[in-house]
């Protein structure tokens, strides 16, 4: 393959490459255990939970030597926290900015949190079902760590990012 200003693409090499990257990342992964049942937590100040950063970290990686020096998530977390690969970093920030604004968006339009007394959620058949005072409690801590979230990741957001998620 030729680009316009002469240069050359080595597709074979980005082939192995995207190979690398993958067992690079079901390495990590694999060390993270079950994902989805860990779910993407968010500490009380909004920071994302070291497992939830590790996971952003290896699934925003673009390269296999973005992970290859890594043995274990704790090493690439540290690395990437030091200003090893700013770039990286971003993305995987960037990442978990677009999760907490989309659930924070689906949050406000299925009003899971609205006044305590009177909270309610949706079932999954649609209808709204009344909420004991705790379940309300419990959603309006989640609705406000994720808040925190978002305020921490604002500064993430590129320039032409618009409004999304403010």
């Amino acid at each position: 393959m030729q680009l316009a200003a002469g240069k050359s693409v080595d597709l074979r090499a980005l082939e192995l490459d995207e190979e690398e990257l993958q067992g690079q990342r079901a390495r990590l992964l694999k060390e993270l255990g079950d994902i989805e049942m860990a779910g993407l937590v968010f500490q009380g100040d909004g920071a994302p939970s070291p497992a939830t950063l590790g996971v952003a970290l290896v699934l925003t990686a673009r390269l296999a030597a973005e992970l290859e020096d890594y043995p274990s998530v704790a090493e690439l977390i540290a690395a990437s926290e030091s200003g090893t690969n700013p770039a990286h970093l971003s993305r995987a920030r960037l990442a978990l900015s677009t999760v907490v604004s989309e659930t924070l968006a689906e949050m406000e339009a299925a009003e899971l949190f609205t006044d305590a007394s009177t909270s309610a959620a949706v079932s999954a058949n649609g209808g709204a079902q009344p909420q004991s005072m705790e379940e309300a409690k419990s959603m309006h801590i989640r609705w406000a760590i994720l808040e925190l979230a978002r305020a921490r990741f604002a500064e993430d957001r590129p320039a032409d990012w618009g409004s999304v998620g403010k």
